[in-house]
């Protein structure tokens, strides 16, 4: 799986939802936006700690990197509900956050098995 490819298909899905929601008027086209940009930015923060303790071998680093992550979701989230920050449409929301799904799955079918067994590129 290729993490960049992954990321160029979610926002060229979240950039076509939220072009749909704003010609159709409903969900609301910055909540897709909100709601793609938060899962880019979990998927963000998994790589780089994957890198660190995989590639590079790395523990302290990688779980300091997805404890930070953590903390600064769950801070955002207490800040909005504390300070009454008008939330976003949640219908928008979902839609930005399934965007990523999809491009998920649109990546993993990216891959198919040839004939003699080996793993090659479709042509999709």
């Amino acid at each position: 799986m290729n993490l960049r490819r992954l990321q160029r298909r979610h926002w060229g899905l979240v950039v076509a939802t939220a072009a749909v929601a704003g010609i159709a008027g409903m969900p609301s086209p910055s909540a897709v936006l909100v709601g793609g940009a938060a899962m880019s930015a979990i998927l963000l923060g998994y790589e780089k700690g994957f890198d660190a303790l995989v590639l590079r071998g790395r523990q302290r680093v990688a779980i300091t990197l997805l404890f930070v992550k953590l903390a600064a979701l769950a801070g955002l989230a207490w800040l909005i509900l504390v300070v009454g920050v008008p939330l976003p449409d949640p219908v928008g929301l979902a839609a930005g956050v399934v965007c990523f799904t999809v491009a998920a799955v649109w990546e993993s079918q990216s891959t198919v098995e040839t004939s003699d067994g080996t793993r090659g590129a479709s042509s999709v």
